[in-house]
């Protein structure tokens, strides 16, 4: 698949294998709701969303 991914407000951070949901964003704290950031990325500049509905899937690649 060669998928359109929507990245959103991003933040870099080490590799970290037991992160499991992208970190909380400094003093953003309204209301109870503690906002996130939308995605991260790594050494590599791999990006990791969180979410599957940010993800849409443009083209279906296939090789004879």
């Amino acid at each position: 698949f060669l998928a359109d991914v929507l990245v959103g407000d991003c933040v870099d951070v080490p590799p970290n294998p037991g992160l499991r949901m992208a970190p909380e964003k400094s003093s953003t704290q309204q209301n109870g709701f503690i906002e996130r950031y939308d995605s991260v990325r790594g050494n590599n500049r791999v990006y990791v969303i969180f979410e599957n509905n940010r993800a849409y899937p443009h083209y279906l690649i296939t090789f004879d």
